[in-house]
């Protein structure tokens, strides 16, 4: 009698092992699949925000091409100098006035054919060593013709009219120039040089059929090599096959 309930005992034991076996196989199951889930709710995270932020870099990138097109085209087929775009113009340099003699004490100068790009700035921030470009004419529009020289020296309450007047000269020439400039004069100060590329600028501005075509090339050219790039990253992503 004795054997035969420890036997009972022994299988109620064992059937009851087998039963945790199969809890314990199922709740891995389900942490497994619950792990799964999680890694997918993250990959899909991650690809909305790989997409959202793809997405707001080609708004970018479109707004500043258009804009790059727009100036460009302002630019080239205005002959109108005194057109600006976002506070700055660019102007091509038809004399060596601004050769620098020196050029470790004379910085900045540039020579005939470079074009330069000055920018709207309140008068009043301008010191001694900036190059300005102003009117020749004190009244703007009775004169294209303008200057972009090299401020010498600062005149405070000029002539007690109130306000700060500069004297300017060339960095070739021997002399300084004639009347000092008044605030009203300034049209910016100069701040990047590009050499050689007025020019070109002249010729394009000349020949505007030609500037077009050169932007919507440029234009082509840049959104293939953006296609190109984005092309070779997708066939970089995909899982190579597995040889058999």
């Amino acid at each position: 009698m004795q054997q035969k309930k420890s036997g009972k005992k022994k299988r109620k034991s064992s059937s009851r092992d087998h039963a945790y076996q199969r809890d314990e196989s199922r709740a891995r199951k389900s942490n497994k699949t619950k792990g799964k889930k999680s890694q997918a709710t993250l990959k899909n995270k991650k690809s909305e925000k790989k997409t959202l932020v793809s997405i707001i870099l080609n708004i970018l990138f479109y707004v500043i091409t258009i804009s790059i097109i727009f100036g460009a085209v302002l630019f080239t087929v205005s002959k109108d100098s005194n057109k600006s775009f976002f506070g700055y113009r660019f102007y091509t340099v038809l004399t060596n006035s601004m050769m620098p003699k020196d050029p470790k004490t004379q910085k900045g100068g540039f020579a005939a054919g470079d074009m330069i790009i000055i920018k709207k700035v309140d008068p009043k921030s301008l010191e001694v060593g900036d190059i300005i470009t102003y009117d020749l004419m004190v009244s703007k529009g009775q004169n294209d013709a303008v200057l972009t020289h090299r401020i010498i020296k600062k005149l405070e309450n000029f002539e007690n009219s109130g306000d700060t007047y500069f004297e300017t000269q060339g960095d070739f020439n021997t002399g300084k120039d004639g009347r000092p400039v008044s605030p009203d004069q300034i049209n910016g100060k100069k701040v990047f040089v590009i050499p050689k590329v007025g020019k070109l600028m002249t010729f394009l501005r000349e020949n505007w059929f030609v500037s077009i075509g050169l932007i919507l090339a440029t234009f082509a050219l840049i959104q293939s090599l953006k296609f190109y790039f984005s092309k070779s990253k997708i066939e970089k992503r995909k899982p190579k096959r597995r040889k058999v």
